[in-house]
């Protein structure tokens, strides 16, 4: 028996008694008992081992373990009930986490949940979460990220988890306990996440269309304005106006770009993001920050990336908007800044 079918197995006792009391999170897995018999195909460790990955999945909170003895000839209750020692396992008491049922639809594949079977609250939250690791899937050629869990809301961002894994969105996810709070690894199918996450958008525009009868009175939100076609870096010309936004200058044609339509916005605070900062520290510094710079630190070359993608989508021109590092000794953007 493979470790998947043992799973299998498992989850189907774990199910089976949450069927029972659907209030309750606290449940009993005993092998000896009728409800369980397929369990007894299983080691008692190797429960308890798969048990555990369990709960680094936070599918489970909790497992204690239910022990057993006969109680002895001319042996008191009191006795027996506070006797200590030569007591067998014969179960497991299993705390479960609130959220275990999206979790366990998640993790079963063969049901293969679709779009519409979810609630929008949840796809909308699944889409945030995108949205919130999609800078680091790009620049992460490992695809392997180490993120800090949301302790807030872990059980939903749980349901997320299982769910983008039975999407084939991601390949792996484990919670690690740290000494305050959680970390989550997780391992991207990078070929995958752009595919679904337009999937979900385009799944939430046309829920939002119908809802609304298709005939929105609001004008549709572009990418941004009409560029005429760039051959070159150099041909585009940044000012900075204030803190939030910069005149662009390409040719005759000039226009006054917000951070948010230009893709800079930190969706967790609403504010600009890193990159933006590094736009402006550019502005300052002549368009060049090398290591002997005060702001150079580790994630400067990620920083420089994500500014590098963001500026490409934003003017839908592929070329890098830097200079090779080598030629340069220093990052140094193509962009003219205006005083």
């Amino acid at each position: 028996m493979n470790q998947k079918v043992k799973l299998d197995l498992i989850i189907q006792s774990i199910t089976k008694e949450r069927a029972k009391n659907p209030e309750n999170t606290f449940i009993s897995i005993n092998p000896a008992a009728k409800d369980h018999h397929d369990l007894q195909k299983i080691p008692f460790d190797e429960i308890q081992v798969i048990l555990e990955e369990l709960s680094t999945k936070l599918a489970i909170l909790r497992i204690d373990e239910i022990k057993y003895r006969p109680r002895r000839k001319n042996e008191s209750h009191y006795d027996f009930l506070h006797a200590a020692g030569s007591s067998l396992p014969i179960g497991f008491i299993i705390e479960l986490q609130e959220d275990f049922e999206p979790w366990h639809k998640a993790y079963l594949k063969s049901k293969n949940i679709s779009l519409p079977e979810l609630s929008l609250k949840f796809l909308k939250a699944t889409l945030a979460f995108l949205k919130r690791i999609q800078d680091d899937v790009a620049v992460n050629s490992s695809h392997i990220l180490i993120l800090d869990a949301d302790i807030l809301n872990h059980t939903q961002e749980n349901s997320i988890l299982g769910f983008l894994h039975s999407k084939d969105v991601i390949l792996s996810y484990e919670y690690n306990k740290l000494k305050y709070g959680l970390s989550i690894k997780i391992k991207v199918n990078v070929d995958r996440f752009d595919v679904f996450k337009r999937e979900l958008t385009d799944y939430l525009s046309q829920v939002k269309n119908q809802k609304s009868g298709g005939n929105s009175s609001k004008p549709v939100k572009t990418a941004g304005p009409k560029f005429p076609p760039i051959t070159k870096w150099e041909d585009v010309a940044f000012k900075f106006v204030d803190g939030n936004n910069v005149k662009i200058k390409i040719g005759d044609k000039e226009y006054v770009a917000h951070y948010k339509e230009m893709g800079f916005e930190d969706k967790r605070t609403r504010n600009p993001n890193a990159q933006w900062s590094l736009l402006e520290y550019l502005a300052q510094h002549n368009g060049q920050i090398s290591w002997d710079s005060s702001q150079a630190n580790d994630t400067v070359k990620k920083k420089k990336q994500r500014l590098s993608k963001t500026l490409q989508k934003f003017f839908n021109f592929p070329e890098d908007p830097f200079h090779p590092y080598k030629s340069e000794d220093a990052y140094t953007i193509k962009i003219i800044f205006q005083a």
